[in-house]
C-alpha cells in the first residue's frame, strides 16, 4: 500500500510521541482518507493488542480500540462516499497534504464529525470522595454493603475488571438495587462498554438523587461517546443547575460539545 506522508511519520515514532502538529495532520488526512485512515485504525488496534497483552492491568486499550473503529468507520464511510453510493451523487475529491476539500456554500453551518464529539467524552473514574461519601471512612458493618463499597472502591482505584466482577455478582442476586446498577454500569462505561446494557443501569437512579446524578454523568458521557450528541445534550442539561461536581462538569462538557 501507498503510504502517504502523513502515515509515514506515524509510523515513525511510538505512540504519544508526535509532535501535536504531526498529530494533527495525521488525524485530519486520515478523516479524509479511506486508506489512511483504515490503515491508522489497524496500527492503533495492533498497538492496542500488544499493550493489552504486556499489560493485563492497563486501562488505556478499551479507549484505543474504540478510537481504531471509529477511524475505521470514517474511513469506510468515505470510500462509499466516493464511490457514489447513495441518494445524491458524490464527486470524488483528491488532495495532497495541507489542502483542504471546497468550503460550503455561504452561510451554510458544517456538521462536526461524530469523531470530534466522542473524544469530549470522559475516561476519568470515580474520586475517593465520592466511596467516603456514601459508605463512610469506617468499614460497613452488613456484609452486602462491605461487597459494595468493595466494587466501588475498585473502580476508584481503576481495577475495573474486578468492580465488574463484584458488582455483577451483586446484581445477579438483587437486580432491583440501584446502588449496585449504576456502579456496574460506571465499571463497565469505564471499560469502554457503551452497549445498552450500560445504558440501562446507568439510568437507574434518577438525576434527582445523588447517586442518580453519578449515573447520568457517565449516561451523558456514554452517549456522547456514541455520537448521540443531542441524547447527551438532553442528559447533561439536566445535571447543571447544582453546584456539585457532576453540575459543574456536565457545564463545562456542554460548553466544549458547544464549541466542537
Amino acid at each position: 500500500m501507498k503510504q502517504h506522508p502523513t502515515t509515514e511519520a506515524l509510523l515513525a515514532y511510538p505512540m504519544g510521541e508526535l509532535e501535536p502538529e504531526t498529530a494533527r495532520s495525521v488525524f485530519e488526512h486520515c478523516n479524509s482518507c479511506p486508506e489512511c485512515g483504515a490503515e491508522l485504525a489497524m496500527i492503533i488496534t495492533l498497538r492496542a493488542t500488544v499493550v493489552a497483552s504486556e499489560r493485563p492491568d492497563a486501562r488505556t486499550w478499551p479507549w484505543l480500540a474504540v478510537a481504531a473503529s471509529v477511524l475505521l468507520l470514517i474511513a469506510i464511510g468515505v470510500a462509499v462516499a466516493n464511490l457514489g453510493v447513495g441518494f445524491l451523487p458524490m464527486r470524488p475529491w483528491t488532495s495532497t497534504v495541507g489542502d483542504e476539500p471546497p468550503g460550503p456554500g455561504p452561510g451554510a453551518e458544517v456538521a462536526p464529525r461524530q469523531a470530534d464529539y466522542a473524544s469530549l467524552a470522559t475516561r476519568e473514574t470515580l474520586p475517593q470522595a465520592h466511596v467516603d461519601f456514601r459508605y463512610g471512612l469506617a468499614t460497613p458493618a452488613a456484609a452486602n454493603q462491605r461487597l459494595i463499597r468493595q466494587g466501588v472502591q475498585a473502580i476508584v482505584d481503576e481495577r475495573f475488571d474486578d468492580a465488574e466482577r463484584i458488582l455483577r455478582r451483586l446484581h445477579e442476586e438483587r437486580p432491583s438495587d440501584a446502588e449496585i446498577s449504576v456502579h456496574l454500569g460506571v465499571a463497565m462505561y469505564l471499560q469502554g462498554d457503551l452497549s445498552d446494557v450500560t445504558e440501562t443501569l446507568l439510568r437507574d437512579a434518577p438525576p434527582t438523587a445523588s447517586l442518580g446524578r453519578t449515573g447520568h454523568w457517565y449516561l451523558g458521557n456514554l452517549l456522547l461517546a456514541r455520537g448521540d450528541v443531542q441524547r447527551a445534550r438532553s442528559v447533561l442539561e439536566s445535571l447543571v443547575g447544582a453546584d456539585d461536581r457532576w453540575g459543574r462538569r456536565a457545564q463545562e462538557l456542554l460548553r466544549a460539545i458547544d464549541r466542537a
